[in-house]
């Protein structure tokens, strides 16, 4: 376990990693009746029904990388916690994109070692990506991802989500997939005739 509340490099080497040193994530088969967002005030004092998610701005949980302990109280309050979504936008430089990537599996993993159970999060960019940013995950696990970003006029963004989708179910093979928002259900439901994707309302900030 680490000494020191913020992280330094030597701390990059505590878990067994792949090929391309991706820290590795275990599989979890939790589904929780719901999805609740992280937020850095209003913490909850009793246990939560329903797992954590981080598809809101990076911004608000950034502090979980740099300072990973001062937030364990809060994350142990919930069943499970996703994995973090760190951003991959499309038009990031890709060693950017990497790095967002380790930065989603050593907390994962870091969360899993710590006796949280983590749910691993799925995220993906343009088809390049797809060489390191399914590196690390468990196959036959629940996952989860998010559609609410989704526009359904965007024909491009549609394409990415459905084609990594693919890609993910091929490769991952999950049991279940939690889906953050219910854009392209019936798009994403198309893929796939096992009936793996669980869908989940997105809410609006200010919304209960």
């Amino acid at each position: 376990m680490i000494g020191v509340q913020r992280l330094k490099l030597n701390d990059f080497l505590l878990f067994p990693t792949t090929t391309q040193g991706m820290p590795t994530v275990e599989a979890t088969d939790f589904i929780p009746e719901k999805l609740e967002a992280y937020k850095a005030k209003n913490k909850p004092r009793t246990r939560v029904e329903g797992a954590l998610h981080f598809f809101v701005d990076d911004i608000r949980f950034e502090n979980l990388w740099k300072f990973p302990f001062r937030q364990l109280n809060y994350l142990q309050k919930f069943q499970a916690v996703c994995g973090p979504d760190f951003s991959l936008y499309l038009d990031y430089p890709q060693p950017l994109k990497i790095w967002n990537t380790y930065r989603n599996r050593w907390l994962s993993r870091f969360w899993s070692e710590q006796g949280l159970t983590v749910i691993p999060c799925v995220s993906w960019a343009e088809p390049e990506s797809f060489n390191y940013c399914f590196d690390g995950l468990p196959q036959h696990s629940v996952l989860a991802i998010a559609s609410m970003g989704i526009s359904k006029k965007d024909r491009n963004s549609i394409n990415l989500l459905l084609q990594g989708a693919e890609v993910m179910l091929e490769r991952l093979k999950p049991s279940t997939v939690l889906v953050y928002g219910e854009k392209m259900k019936n798009e994403l439901q198309s893929l796939n005739t096992e009936d793996v994707f669980r869908f989940y309302p997105y809410y609006r900030r200010g919304q209960k």
